[in-house]
């Protein structure tokens, strides 16, 4: 970039007066480079726009599209160089001013809903192609002023044109580079690169004082290399920068984008008849097949080609339908398709590079995360697992320091009604009594919490286990108390499941203990059985209000004074943990007077516990 701007001052100074014409390389840089270019990035930021919903790419698309436009003019032949200039200048112009509003549009700003994304996308399309078609017809028609005098160089209102125009430009580079932008991004920084080389072009093209000078080649190579920069800028769009759509679309898409490219390449030469020298004309049909490449993929690059090497041939060489080309002619064709495939290949492979290169990036981002994610579960595991094992510790710490203490408050107790026997009164040895009792309470409650703290949240190691023998080796456990209470237990058949004996065993002696303590009178009737896939412990006994149907299962919840229904308040709290260990539920259906069950749900032998 600085060498061309150094270049374009080294000959402004000159006044180098030397003439070159080249339409085929003109028409190369306006159409494949400059037209190409702009084409592809307005593409993607109407894409980004869909997406995005930011209005700024929406304009920064316009204005890309504009100056793609502003290229074809210089492919206008019979109309001297007035016109083309006056043309190629206030197309420019438009082109600034649209990339000017993108890119000072604030990217954090509120979007455009997405509904209305398509419309506005349609209405910028035609407020370019309606703008262009404004300044050539005003042209044409000699309702604008002289831009360009032979000999003198550019007119007054000119200069304007192109200072403002450069202006624009000159702030739209320094605003596409700004944090928040592209952030960086390969695709932001060819765009700025692109803009500069313009600015640079037109200062050339400023300068001159004749058309098709060294000078006004220099500006003009300048813009070239802006459009291939524009090119690189859609090539490098990586997953920040808008995407190009080649994988995943539908095949009627592809070849679709494939038919739009070459019908608009062959509009491109109506305006020029059909007396357009072969290679003028295989020139125009170049870009269908790089853009069908790019968004199509392989297939609809090669179709382009096929199709505008054969409407090329039909309309442009020799006499107009099939025939064979003459000789200069037919190695015209044969470079045209040759480029064309060079150039599809070269998009294809490009476009597959790019995919695996942002798979690669998405696995190797993905199995960080989940790296990431699975230390992250490990220091967990193992800070609970220390955290479980303190507890335990603790907790078997405490109840043996809060037993030693109880056994000697009973111990105590003992020698004192042993020694003051006969010298105790009745209300001495009644307050021994109730000492002797607390102290069993306690020692009870203590051996119960050291259970449930001991119990871990989740059963590890599970076995087949025959429910019916656990529920028989608990009744056995009881029976000195079913004797007592004069109660019967019926014992039906119930089903296997997964688990620890031990543990399903201790839920069945608190659930027929709880049974026998909270019954009405004498001879209660107790039954455990199965139904729809749960174990049940059925009472007679009291009952409880459903309101409390969920506290019973809490710790240290009572309905009932100690001294009526003795207990730690822990046994349904246990069972609970222990069920849902298990990775089942249990729960109870009850009413006051009627008796309870209790019910709880395990997995299957076969079913993950």
């Amino acid at each position: 970039m600085p060498a061309f701007l150094a270049l374009v001052l080294i000959l402004a100074v000159l006044r180098n007066s030397g003439v070159y014409e080249n339409s085929i390389l003109l028409g190369f840089g306006n159409l494949v480079l400059t037209g190409g270019g702009s084409a592809a990035v307005a593409w993607l930021l109407w894409r980004a726009f869909l997406a995005q919903g930011n209005p700024g790419m929406l304009l920064l698309g316009c204005g890309a599209a504009a100056w793609g436009a502003s290229g074809l003019a210089s492919l206008v032949g019979g109309y001297g160089p007035n016109v083309l200039i006056t043309v190629h200048n206030l197309a420019i112009l438009l082109s600034a001013l649209f990339q000017l509003g993108g890119a000072l549009y604030p990217p954090g700003a509120p979007g455009v809903p997405p509904e209305r994304r398509p419309g506005l996308v349609a209405a910028g399309a035609a407020a370019v192609a309606f703008g262009i078609g404004l300044v050539v017809v005003a042209t044409l028609q000699g309702a604008t002023v002289p831009f360009f005098i032979p000999g003198e160089g550019g007119t007054l209102i000119r200069q304007m044109v192109l200072i403002a125009a450069m202006g624009a430009l000159a702030i739209t580079a320094v605003a596409v580079g700004r944090p928040g932008f592209g952030d960086g991004s390969p695709f932001s920084a060819w765009y700025g690169l692109a803009v500069w080389m313009v600015l640079i072009g037109l200062l050339g093209i400023l300068l001159q004082r004749q058309a098709a000078t060294w000078l006004g080649w220099v500006g003009r190579v300048a813009q070239f290399l802006g459009g291939a920069f524009l090119l690189l800028a859609a090539l490098s769009a990586d997953a920040e920068a808008p995407r190009l759509p080649t994988r995943g679309l539908p095949s009627l898409y592809r070849y679709g984008v494939a038919c739009v490219a070459v019908a608009a390449a062959f509009a491109l030469h109506l305006p020029f008849g059909f007396e357009l020298e072969t290679g003028i004309a295989l020139m125009l049909f170049i870009p269908a097949p790089g853009l069908s490449a790019l968004y199509g993929g392989l297939g609809p690059g090669l179709a382009a080609t096929l199709a505008s090497a054969i409407l090329a041939n039909y309309f442009w060489m020799g006499p107009r339908g099939f025939t064979l080309p003459r000789t200069s002619e037919g190695l015209a064709l044969a470079v045209f398709v040759l480029s064309c495939l060079t150039l599809v290949l070269a998009t294809t492979a490009l476009q597959q590079a790019h995919a695996r290169a942002a798979k690669a990036e998405a696995d190797s981002r993905e199995a960080a995360e989940r790296a990431r994610g699975e230390a992250a579960l490990r220091e967990t595991v193992r800070q609970l697992t220390r955290t479980n094992r303190e507890l335990e510790l603790f907790a078997y710490v405490a109840s043996h320091d809060l037993q030693e203490p109880l056994r000697m408050v009973r111990a105590y107790v003992g020698r004192l009604e042993h020694c003051l026997g006969a010298d105790l009164d009745g209300r001495a040895r009644q307050y021994l009594t109730i000492v002797q009792e607390a102290a069993g309470t306690l020692s009870v409650l203590i051996e119960d919490l050291l259970a449930y703290a001991r119990l871990g949240w989740q059963v590890t190691e599970t076995a087949p286990v025959d429910l019916g023998v656990c529920a028989a080796r608990a009744l056995r456990g009881l029976e000195a108390q079913v004797e007592a209470a004069g109660a019967r237990v019926e014992l039906d058949a119930l089903p296997r499941a997964s688990g620890d004996a031990a543990l399903l065993t201790q839920v069945f002696h608190n659930l027929l203990a709880n049974a026998l303590k909270f019954r009405k009178g004498p001879g209660p009737r107790i039954r455990v059985g199965a139904r729809a896939g749960a174990v049940f412990v059925q009472d007679d006994g009291i009952g409880l209000d459903p309101a409390h149907a969920e506290r019973i299962f809490e710790v240290f919840q009572r309905l009932h004074p100690r001294e009526r229904f003795p207990g730690s308040g822990i046994g349904l709290s246990l069972c609970k943990k222990i069920v849902e260990g298990h990775g089942g539920r249990i729960w109870v259906e009850s009413a006051p007077g009627e008796g309870a069950t209790f019910f709880f749900q395990l997995p299957g032998p076969e079913d993950p516990a």
